[in-house]
């Protein structure tokens, strides 16, 4: 597995999922057609280690949700980088982004649940960054 792989090294592996939620608030990995449980994926990752598992290229509503089934199965580091816009096949729509001071709010709930690493994904601009940058505390502990 790439995941052992990188391992290996000794060197720092994050390990990112995106993930989306069902109507009834289930988590599941973001797969055209298939229901991949989120958290018997996380199962899988098992003992094969990684520094930090990061829920990312994931809508900003599913985030929390996604956040929340790592929280209960991870102990160590966690890292955000959601996106914001619609996919239309085959293009990223662009039009409905969030504001990078509603972003800012919604990173401080991730802060708040023990997230370290905080980015953005598709959608996300450099104006998104430093707010961010502005807004968040500069260490967050472990939770």
């Amino acid at each position: 597995m790439a995941i052992e792989s990188a391992v290996s090294t000794g060197l720092p592996v994050w390990v990112g999922y995106s993930c989306r939620t069902s109507n009834d608030g289930d988590v599941f990995l973001l797969n055209r057609g298939q229901d991949d449980a989120f958290d018997e994926a996380l199962d899988q990752l098992g003992g094969l280690g990684g520094s930090l598992i990061a829920v990312m290229h994931t809508e900003i509503e599913n985030t929390i949700p996604a956040l929340s089934v790592v929280k209960e199965q991870w102990s160590g580091s966690m890292g955000a980088f959601p996106h914001s816009g619609n996919f239309v096949m085959p293009n990223w729509q662009f039009k409905d982004i969030m504001s990078p001071e509603d972003y800012l709010t919604e990173a401080q709930k991730w802060a708040g649940m023990g997230v370290q690493v905080i980015g953005g994904c598709c959608g996300t601009t450099p104006e998104h960054i430093r707010v961010l940058k502005e807004g968040l505390p500069t260490h967050v502990p472990q939770v």
